[in-house]
């Protein structure tokens, strides 16, 4: 049996319901900031995502525009001159050919065979 207080059963009753319904909620509540902290997580990581995406597009871009840039300054006149010393020579095979190649273009201190 319950005391008898001197605070009216209804207050008691309503404030003991509004217990029940705080901790009744309480699960849901929770769960539900569960899934908005991990909705956001998950917004940052694909935001992250693009950036290291963009920023490998750019490199990529700056990597072809480099290369086409290094292509387009090669001296031909003095390339021509090495490739046609290699052509002119008396080489019996491939690897002597680019082994005095590499010597013509001073890569390599002297032909190997």
């Amino acid at each position: 049996m319950a005391q008898e207080t001197d605070v009216n059963n209804q207050a008691t009753d309503a404030v003991t319901q509004v217990n029940v319904q705080v901790l009744d909620s309480a699960p849901s509540l929770a769960t539900g900031q569960t899934f908005s902290s991990m909705a956001h997580a998950t917004g940052l990581a694909f935001q992250n995502a693009v950036a290291a995406q963009q920023q490998v597009t750019l490199s990529s871009g700056v990597s072809a525009a480099r290369g086409t840039s290094l292509i387009l300054n090669l001296d031909v006149a003095e390339d021509s001159t090495q490739t046609a010393k290699v052509n002119m020579s008396d080489t019996p095979d491939l690897e002597t050919a680019l082994a005095t190649l590499r010597v013509a273009m001073g890569l390599a201190k002297t032909p190997r065979g």
